[in-house]
């Protein structure tokens, strides 16, 4: 009976593999996401969403490859998002900003990554504080 229990504790803490295609990154994203498919055009590649835990990723892919940095997207983001600056996050250079002033879609925090001539966006809609915390942990799991 321990032996059940225990393995269904560990399933509920499983998570999933999503791969950043082009990249050697993969991140890993709670079970209880579930893929809500592509985006309209111009919009992001893909999406995973959780009512349960307040929380809807999109992953935007772009071409990368006439950017010599990172660093040089920040003037262009500035005008939409806030508090856009270079991180490093399990060893992976990134840019991370947030939305969160007067939004009506609510608040966000995104990550821009890039491996070769692929750049990724990662981009966390949350409800609560709660669903916030998880975002770090998803970031931390790219591998």
């Amino acid at each position: 009976m321990l032996l059940v229990l225990l393995l269904l504790a560990g399933a509920a803490y499983a998570d999933q593999a999503v791969k950043l295609e082009g990249t050697r990154y993969t991140l890993a994203l709670p079970d209880e996401m579930e893929y809500d498919g592509p985006g309209k055009p111009g919009k992001a590649d893909f999406a995973y969403v959780s009512d349960s835990l307040g929380l809807e990723v999109l992953f935007t892919s772009a071409d990368g490859s006439g950017l010599v940095s990172l660093s040089d997207m920040i003037p262009y983001l500035e005008d939409d998002v806030e508090q856009v600056e270079p991180v490093t996050v399990s060893g992976v250079e990134m840019l991370r900003y947030r939305i969160t002033a007067h939004n009506p879609e609510g608040k966000a925090i995104g990550y821009i990554l890039r491996d070769g001539d692929k750049v990724w966006q990662v981009e966390f809609w949350y409800t609560g504080q709660k669903a916030a915390d998880l975002t770090k942990t998803i970031m931390e799991s790219i591998q």
